[in-house]
């Protein structure tokens, strides 16, 4: 890791700096000049703030960060700062949301390290490319154990999977809460088993009537376009090479993802 400043190391050393929240890279906000260190990324170019090379979709803000991940780099390539403050998880902050704009679909990883441990990086994958989703990690296990307090540490892993090329991650709006969004509370329409499958998987639903069923690879690529109007179908994914896929299943309802394991 590089670039940890005398400045992060004081910020570390006074209790009575707390957690700075949102981290939205703008101009006047958190984030745009704060000091961010890279590792395991081959070269470990820069994390820089750039204007948002997308602004049609899910994120209209005016400046983002861009992180390179080189092909060269571990699976666990990543970023941190220091600058977060020195601040305790608890009911209040429990809920972490980042936007991200990847070209692929992979794992991203947020933990958490402080001056009693650190905590073991939580993942969720994206589900869309080439556009602006937001993730939500849950870290409410972690609220009330002694590795929760006195973080000061954020530490992000955009592309948390093997890779034979570099890719161009950009995200924005990292925030804390006490509460999942109404959209995260929702209970899902379907069921998808069995899962991990070896022959075929059984999407179901009570009472939405599924429109279309996408099956994508770990790429974003579409393997599979299902559209079978009703409440259940079974299809065959017997010669799949075993891996990672997702499903969007699209009904009136909306869109819902769901990740899935061939074995």
């Amino acid at each position: 890791m590089k670039k940890i400043t005398f400045l992060s190391f004081l910020l570390l050393a006074s209790s009575a700096f707390s957690q700075v929240n949102p981290i939205d890279f703008e101009v006047g906000g958190n984030g745009a000049i704060w000091t961010f260190g890279v590792f395991a990324n081959g070269d470990d170019p820069a994390i820089q703030v750039i204007a948002n090379p997308d602004m049609s979709g899910a994120n209209t803000s005016a400046t983002v960060a861009q992180f390179t991940v080189r092909a060269a780099g571990e699976e666990y390539a990543g970023g941190f700062t220091n600058d977060i403050g020195t601040f305790t998880l608890s009911a209040s902050n429990k809920f972490v949301r980042i936007k991200v704009w990847k070209p692929v679909i992979s794992d991203v990883g947020i933990k958490f390290e402080g001056l009693n441990g650190n905590l073991g990086e939580l993942k969720v994958p994206n589900t869309v490319i080439n556009a602006w989703e937001e993730l939500t990690f849950d870290f409410s296990s972690f609220v009330g154990t002694p590795a929760a307090v006195d973080l000061f540490r954020i530490v992000i892993f955009p592309d948390f999977a093997p890779r034979t090329q570099d890719h161009i991650i950009y995200f924005d709006d990292i925030k804390f809460s006490s509460t999942l969004g109404m959209k995260d509370f929702k209970i899902s329409n379907f069921a998808v088993y069995p899962n991990p499958a070896k022959e075929a998987w059984t999407v179901k639903s009570q009472n939405v009537i599924i429109t279309s069923v996408q099956l994508l690879d770990i790429q974003g690529k579409q393997i599979k376009l299902l559209k079978p109007n009703a409440l259940q179908l079974t299809f065959d994914v017997s010669t799949l090479p075993q891996g990672l896929y997702f499903a969007k299943i699209n009904s009136d309802e909306g869109v819902e993802s769901f990740k899935l394991v061939k074995k």
